[in-house]
């Protein structure tokens, strides 16, 4: 196995760091109290913040959540009912399939209001700066698993290819090894 000094830059693609570790407590998990843990171990080594995983219905919206956001976020955005404005629910329920969205821009072109306002204000509060997300079909009831990977700092340009498909693949991994996750196993925070 090659292994990379552990000084890389935060913006390293995912396949140059050493990733063995969490990629097989993830694949070993065989219950709740380990998967989720591992996932959020892989997300972290990976270089995000945070890992939401969210089963939703196109036409029913959010089912169930979990996410290692900040407790603070957490409860902000359950009180203040952002779950009725987010764009990344908002668009796997429409069938987007990969979102990126960064805080200052939730919204971009479109109209300001007071609760989108208050997300902003709230996200930045938290310090989360970036989200990126995919979509899968799931097969049970037509309902889609939303994989988001919060980073604190917004990216500046352009998304590299080598880092655009590291994070692909990731997001891919936790969505395969997440998929038998529900709220049977686990209640969430919606």
């Amino acid at each position: 196995m090659i292994r990379v000094a552990a000084t890389l830059p935060k913006d390293a693609p995912m396949f140059l760091r050493d990733m063995t570790d969490p990629l097989i407590r993830l694949m070993e998990a065989d219950s709740i109290d380990t998967l989720w843990p591992a996932a959020v171990a892989l997300v972290e080594t990976a270089g995000y913040a945070a890992l939401s995983l969210v089963e939703v219905s196109p036409k029913d919206g959010p089912l169930w959540a979990k996410s290692s956001m900040s407790e603070m976020w957490l409860y902000t955005y359950a009180t203040q009912g952002f779950h009725a404005i987010d764009p990344l629910l908002l668009g796997a329920m429409s069938g987007q399939r990969e979102m990126c969205l960064q805080s200052g821009a939730l919204w971009p072109g479109g109209p300001a209001n007071e609760k989108a306002e208050a997300m902003e204000r709230a996200l930045i509060d938290t310090g989360y700066g970036q989200f990126d997300a995919m979509a899968f079909d799931k097969r049970r009831h037509g309902t889609r698993l939303l994989v988001v990977l919060a980073s604190h700092v917004a990216a500046t340009g352009p998304e590299s290819p080598p880092l655009r498909a590291s994070r692909q693949l990731l997001t891919s991994t936790l969505a395969a090894g997440l998929n038998k996750v529900s709220a049977k196993d686990d209640d969430g925070f919606l």
